[in-house]
């Protein structure tokens, strides 16, 4: 009797694992989608603080003006600066 309930146990198992496993890829893919997509938008701004604001990087207020620029880039495109 012990024996049935290891076929029929494993019988049911497997499936769930294959489903579970293949919703666990599926996550995966969306959050990976998500942080490409917010390291892109961030790298976006980056490229526009630099383009708004050009010169040396070792000014003070230049490197206030891109900070500033930057975050509101951010924030419109809603990524956390």
């Amino acid at each position: 009797m012990v024996r049935s309930y290891r076929s029929f146990a494993a019988v049911f198992a497997f499936p769930l694992l294959i489903v579970a496993s293949a919703a666990d890829a599926q996550s995966m893919r969306g959050k990976n989608q998500a942080s490409d997509a917010a390291l892109a938008a961030r790298q976006e701004c980056f490229r526009e603080a630099q383009a708004r604001f050009p010169g040396p990087g070792g000014e003070i207020s230049v490197q206030k003006q891109r900070e500033t620029a930057y975050r509101g880039c951010a924030q419109r495109k809603g990524v956390r600066p």
